[in-house]
């Protein structure tokens, strides 16, 4: 007596690619990144399907996950606008420039003039005869390359 293999119903098929599994530390790992949109989590997990000890499986047909999405990508579509428009500016706010690099690198359309300014900025300040920090108190006292910096 042989048993034939059950064939998969069509919808189970559609479903199994429509499901992403996130293990619960991937989970908490982007709630976390995502902390500024207020309703990440809840629409996250309006979107779950199934919950077990290794993580949790979304539906990324379900309106909450498109929703959440598009939430994501408008986020970093405004973010890259605003930094945008902070280099346009005659003078730009340097620090929101560093603080945008910081979090999101420089984006490669971007780097010469970033560079432009930053360097703009340094010669600027010795020009002034502000201080740029010393960075020999960084270095071990014995350190030969300490020798040449305090020679400079």
């Amino acid at each position: 007596m042989t048993t034939k293999a059950k064939p998969k119903e069509a919808s189970q098929v559609k479903k199994s690619r429509r499901w992403k599994r996130f293990t619960h530390d991937q989970i908490r790992s982007k709630v976390e990144q995502r902390r500024d949109l207020k309703c990440y989590h809840t629409l996250l997990m309006e979107s779950a399907v199934e919950k077990d000890e290794r993580g949790i499986v979304f539906d990324s047909h379900h309106k909450s996950w498109k929703k959440l999405i598009g939430l994501v990508t408008f986020q970093g579509n405004e973010k890259e606008r605003r930094f945008q428009e902070e280099l346009k500016k005659s003078k730009p706010d340097m620090y929101a420039i560093r603080q945008h690099c910081r979090r999101h690198g420089v984006p490669k359309d971007f780097r010469g003039k970033v560079w432009t300014l930053l360097l703009e900025e340094i010669a600027a300040q010795s020009h002034l005869g502000l201080p740029r920090g010393d960075f020999t108190k960084v270095l071990p006292p014995e350190d030969p390359g300490l020798r040449v910096i305090k020679a400079d």
